[in-house]
């Protein structure tokens, strides 16, 4: 995400819904949007189609109309026993209207799994000379690799991180797996993929990664390799440092407590604060069990706190997918889907001061209907410390969901929020 010197639109500013593509288009999974400071946007997103395997995108110049889709990834068709995919597509720009994009493309068309491929591709778009030509990132283009994810900056520079397969074995839980990062300069191009952690052994499911910068560029990069603990490295001097534990392993008896959605966001003077679903390790009974949403915070100079936050206030009420963000003071909002204590599941909020700590959680959604359930909640700040949330509301009386969206003003909080996508 950018952060743009220009304040978000002021409360009942939504623009109305248009139509990005037609209803012959295919059917669309992983679509995310990139947009920089005066407006110019793109969307990519992956066909679900067993046959047709191309990463699609949608333009839409500052004050313009939306153009004809292009293929951004090299568009193959395969029979659906030759079964190939894209995935993990991603998207964000820089202040000066360059993009960079990435996804994996997935080749599960032999006959045996442990031949499977998957290569991450990286393609930037240049402000004035359009887009270049997809490249291939992963050290070992034979390998299997997963779990992509990208930051860009305001000047353009980039880092994008993925796990990858560096040995296959006759078995799969004898595999290795590692942590791969690569940087991109504006000025010299894409550096080889280094790595950035050591070997560990059966992870293919386990591993995922978030990766952030400082205001110097130096990046942090969150992650668990067993999908159980989770730890933090970071770079600068030109070396990766050893990692640091940002949580351990909760056991819950009787449950396989794997971590999910996990996301990290740095301020300029490079304080992190880290958030993940994981499940209580509070509740004893298996029965019980339910996930909840921690964070934990890293100070510049001083390392991770050892008190690691529950964040949720309903006790075996699951709290789930987590989204992060911080602005450049170091302040953030988190926010989660939880039940709302009467019917349904709700969208709630918790602000992060940097002076004075976490403040109590709150519901800020709502919807037209006395019974919804909210979820996947997506938040982005400005550079004036104001940010804006959406995220989707099913509707039971409707039998649909909806996309809604709600501003936060940094001097009197949250507005009323308001749905985005046009009624049926």
């Amino acid at each position: 995400l950018v952060s743009c010197p220009a304040p978000l639109p002021l409360p009942g500013s939504w623009s109305a819904p248009v139509l990005v593509s037609d209803n012959f288009a295919p059917r669309f999974s992983d679509a995310r949007i990139g947009r920089d400071c005066t407006g110019n946007t793109f969307v990519i997103a992956a066909p679900t189609s067993q046959t047709q395997k191309v990463v699609y995108g949608y333009q839409k110049p500052a004050g313009g109309a939306w153009m004809p889709p292009f293929a951004v990834s090299v568009s193959k068709t395969v029979s659906s026993t030759l079964y190939s995919y894209n995935a993990y597509t991603q998207i964000r720009a820089d202040h000066a209207g360059n993009f960079v994009a990435t996804w994996i493309d997935v080749d599960i068309s032999t006959p045996s799994e442990r031949d499977f491929v998957s290569n991450v591709y990286v393609r930037n778009y240049d402000a004035v000379r359009g887009w270049g030509t997809p490249i291939l990132m992963q050290s070992d283009p034979a390998a299997y690799a997963q779990a992509v994810h990208l930051t860009v900056q305001r000047d353009g520079v980039a880092w994008v991180v993925w796990a990858e397969r560096t040995l296959k074995e006759w078995h799969p839980s004898y595999d290795l797996f590692a942590l791969f990062a690569a940087r991109y300069d504006p000025a010299t191009g894409w550096t080889a993929p280094e790595r950035v952690t050591a070997d560990v052994a059966n992870s293919r499911f386990g591993m995922q990664a978030r990766v952030a910068t400082d205001h110097s560029g130096n990046p942090l990069v969150l992650y668990t390799v067993d999908g159980l603990t989770l730890y933090a490295t970071s770079k600068s001097g030109g070396e990766w440092k050893a990692p640091d534990l940002v949580s351990p392993a909760f056991v819950v008896p009787g449950v396989v407590n794997t971590l999910k959605y996990i996301d990290v966001a740095v301020d300029h003077n490079g304080n992190a604060i880290a958030a993940w679903q994981a499940y209580d390790p509070a509740a004893s009974d298996p029965s019980y069990a339910v996930s909840t949403v921690f964070t934990n915070r890293y100070v510049a100079g001083q390392g991770w706190d050892t008190v690691i936050f529950n964040m949720s206030l309903l006790f075996r009420q699951t709290a789930e997918t987590p989204a992060l963000a911080m602005d450049d003071a170091g302040n953030a909002l988190l926010l989660w889907s939880q039940f709302d204590g009467t019917l349904a599941k709700a969208i709630w909020a918790s602000r992060f001061d940097y002076l004075g700590g976490w403040h109590l959680p709150h519901i800020i959604s709502a919807s037209s209907s006395p019974l919804s359930d909210a979820d996947t909640p997506q938040i982005a700040f400005d550079a004036e410390g104001n940010a804006i949330a959406i995220w989707k509301s099913y509707e039971y009386a409707q039998n649909m969901s909806f996309i809604r969206g709600s501003r936060f003003d940094r001097n009197t909080g949250w507005g009323s929020n308001v749905s985005l996508t046009p009624p049926a």
